[in-house]
């Protein structure tokens, strides 16, 4: 079920079905999710580079999600002497993936600080 809906949301034509963001409709405003459709879009179809364009966010998170749900086999597989550094990363991971949406909005948007 999961490939099938990777590949479904794969096809271009399927972007179309998704509302605009009504926050960059109604202030002009880059969200730290816009573009987030278009990114999974693209990595779904093995395009990471236009992936990162969308929102470089999106892809942290994918990565994000990938690592946390592979770390309870690293563990098992490194043994309790590395589990104390897999804490750290997966702790490490979280603050990186819970605190860059407000400096990339930020950053989205500093063609807008000119205008001011």
């Amino acid at each position: 079920m999961g490939i099938g809906g990777l590949y479904l949301f794969s096809r271009s034509d399927m972007l179309s079905l998704i509302p605009p963001c009504g926050i960059y409709e109604s202030y002009g405003v880059l969200c730290p999710g816009c573009g987030g459709s278009r990114a999974v879009q693209a990595l779904s179809s093995g395009n990471v580079f236009a992936a990162v364009q969308s929102n470089i966010w999106v892809v942290l998170l994918v990565l994000g999600a990938i690592w946390l749900l592979c770390s309870p086999a690293f563990r098992i597989w490194a043994g309790p002497t590395a589990r104390l550094r897999l804490d750290a990363v997966d702790l490490r991971v979280l603050l990186v993936l819970i605190l860059t949406p407000v400096p990339l909005t930020f950053v989205r948007n500093a063609h807008l600080l000119s205008s001011l």
